[in-house]
């Protein structure tokens, strides 16, 4: 069992886990810029020796009905 908290809060928003332990920054770097293209905020934590990625879908448009 993983000692990684399953969600977060940054800046007084929820970020969930991505559920992957990284081995260096730099994988969890190249794999955050993919959920940044696809429009997440993320965070990178540094969880012992390894990293944990934190996202949240950015909301790009409200409609009102």
């Amino acid at each position: 069992m993983s000692d990684v908290p399953v969600m977060e809060m940054f800046d007084g928003r929820k970020f969930m886990w991505d559920g992957v332990e990284y081995d260096t920054s730099e994988q969890a770097e190249q794999v955050a810029a993919g959920y940044k293209a696809e429009r997440f905020d993320t965070r990178i934590v540094a969880v012992g020796a390894k990293f944990a990625i934190y996202s949240r879908r950015q909301i790009s448009e409200v409609v009102v009905s």
